[in-house]
């Protein structure tokens, strides 16, 4: 469906993997389309996802008649390759790489998005044994306790659910079903179900019990039982989560879930086949991207015991970077000034003497052990459509007082919570939590405001019933503007009232569901009394309106 090219994106000073989409001429009109919309769709599946254990879709666009996808360049080979051209990862290792794509199968699921392809060759492990899952391109959306529908038969057969067979509604259970295939087949060194013609394949599918795998391999005879499960002709019957079935195999198989085992191979021997030359330049939201001459790289993996890695805190002691509280970072993506807000511990919630202050905002001490990258100001106009031109979507509906969008230092506005978290992401970032964020606009203050409310905020009674461009205000002593005032702030926390007092006091993320998603801050059309650094307003993540806004943060940034 494309044809990838290796780039340099200068102003980021990375390599880049950009696929460019090559329809065959021999393709019919119809054809043609689909293959486009596979595009577009892989585009827009994965490009709202961030997650390690997904290639990251940074942009798409179009030069002339080309379709193009700018993504990471992954520096290893397929799970294909691996298992074809041998050796295959031992069990331990195999279980690693299944936990991963589990996880990042999860993610997408939780995001709405069924892959419908997971196989093999669609799973890249990079040299240091990431595993990465590709090729979104037949993805399909479904919303929270629905099926997505297909009259069309799409997957690869091997890998295909009864429900994909037969063309009915798939969920992210199907995606487990494919994954359980590839774990049998990582496992025991041939797929469960085997035919000469896919018809026949299709019937074992559809009807034939699953293959013994201590037949093949008598060590995976305890495994048995969560490859049937995960491998039920009813999906009602598997797990309830992919990494919940890999969860039950790691029990199975060593008797409790394994570290971080994961399969390294040596260093690669290259050796290099040159296409034809091309050169295109293209002037996206990065900046130009010049594309050289595809090179591409054949692995030869030599046999290599797994690895057994550090725990995670000890990588991040190893290889942390010490940054000092204040520091400031230009983010090259979106284009806005960040400064680093280092761990702290302080109370959260209802400040001394704040006689305006909620139910749901009860003081309680709160302790954030990892500092983090916050905007200094909201997210402006110009950085929303620097977004917006990278991704190839509209700028919102624009506000009476930013007309057209005119005024590029002015907060955008009329932000849905879905968009805000997708433009965080495509920043390399994310929306702070809810402790993040009051921790920062507190910045070492216990009071109700960070300073005299007529200096620090536009609300209500000064701001002649309209926003502000950015820094209209003096800032904290953080260095952040508007975090009080102009425009409420989303976080990534939804609400739920309870959880706010009875949840982890260590880095709280707020609870895992909820209709409702949490603003800060307080705006231009709202009275002191919610301007304070506690005030918590629930409103649901579908309610943009031109008094939200946002701003990113982000664990690290280039």
């Amino acid at each position: 469906m494309g044809v990838v090219f290796k780039a340099h994106d200068p102003e980021m000073g990375r390599d880049v993997a950009i696929k460019v989409l090559k329809l065959d001429e021999s393709l019919g009109e119809a054809e043609r389309e689909e293959v486009s919309r596979r595009f577009e769709r892989e585009a827009k599946a994965a490009g709202g996802m961030n997650h390690p254990n997904i290639v990251s879709h940074y942009e798409r666009g179009q030069l002339g008649q080309h379709k193009y996808i700018v993504m990471d360049l992954v520096e290893g080979r397929s799970l294909h390759q691996i298992m074809s051209q041998g050796p295959r990862p031992d069990a331990r290792a195999a279980v690693d790489i299944l936990r991963q794509m589990a996880s990042a199968l999860d993610y997408a699921h939780g995001r709405g998005v069924v892959h419908r392809d997971i196989k093999p060759g669609n799973v890249l492990v990079q040299t240091d044994g990431r595993a990465k899952i590709a090729d979104f391109g037949i993805a399909k959306y479904a919303t929270p306790g629905s099926t997505t529908s297909t009259s069309v038969v799409l997957g690869s057969p091997h890998y295909m659910a009864p429900e994909q067979i037969e063309a009915k509604g798939v969920t992210g259970r199907s995606d487990q079903w494919a994954l359980a295939v590839t774990a049998f087949e990582l496992l025991a060194g041939r797929k469960p179900f085997e035919s000469e013609s896919v018809a026949s394949l299709f019937h074992k599918i559809l009807a034939a019990p699953l293959t013994d795998p201590s037949t093949l391999d008598p060590s995976l005879a305890p495994v048995k039982p969560a490859l049937e499960k995960a491998l039920s002709k009813n999906p009602e019957e598997r797990f309830a989560t992919c990494t919940e079935f890999i969860a039950a195999m790691e029990v199975a198989l060593f008797g409790a879930a394994q570290p971080g085992v994961v399969f390294t191979p040596s260093r690669p021997k290259v050796k290099i086949k040159v296409r034809k030359s091309l050169l295109l330049v293209a002037a996206l939201g990065l900046g130009v991207m010049v594309l050289s001459a595809w090179v591409i790289i054949h692995f030869a993996l030599a046999p290599q015991k797994p690895v057994q890695t550090a725990s995670p805190a000890a990588t991040r002691a190893s290889s942390a970077v010490v940054h000092n509280a204040g520091e400031t970072r230009l983010n090259r993506r979106d284009g806005e000034t960040y400064v680093w807000v280092a761990p702290g511990h302080f109370r959260m919630g209802c400040s001394p003497g704040d006689s305006d202050c909620h139910e749901d905002e009860q003081a309680h001490e709160v302790t954030l052990t990892k500092g983090y990258w916050i905007a200094q100001t909201e997210a402006s106009t110009a950085a929303y459509r620097r977004f917006s031109r990278a991704v190839g979507r509209d700028m919102p509906k624009a506000p009476d007082f930013n007309p057209n969008w005119s005024n590029d230092q002015m907060p955008v506005t009329g932000i849905s919570w879905d968009d805000a978290d997708t433009f965080c992401r495509w920043a390399l970032g994310r929306l702070p939590t809810e402790a993040e964020w009051e921790f920062a606009a507190r910045a070492g203050s216990p009071e109700l405001r960070y300073g005299p409310l007529d200096e620090v905020a536009w609300h209500k009674a000064n701001s002649g019933s309209k926003a502000h461009p950015v820094k209209g205000r003096q800032p904290n002593a953080f260095g952040l503007y508007d975090m009080l005032g102009n425009m409420w702030e989303w976080t990534a926390d939804r609400y739920n009232k309870d959880a706010y007092l009875s949840g982890p006091r260590t880095d709280p993320q707020g609870p895992p569901t909820g209709n409702f998603h949490i603003l800060r801050g307080g705006s231009w059309l709202r009275d002191a009394t919610e301007v304070r650094v506690s005030g918590r307003y629930p409103v649901t993540g579908d309610n943009p309106d031109h008094v939200i806004g946002f701003r990113c943060a982000a664990d690290d940034l280039p």
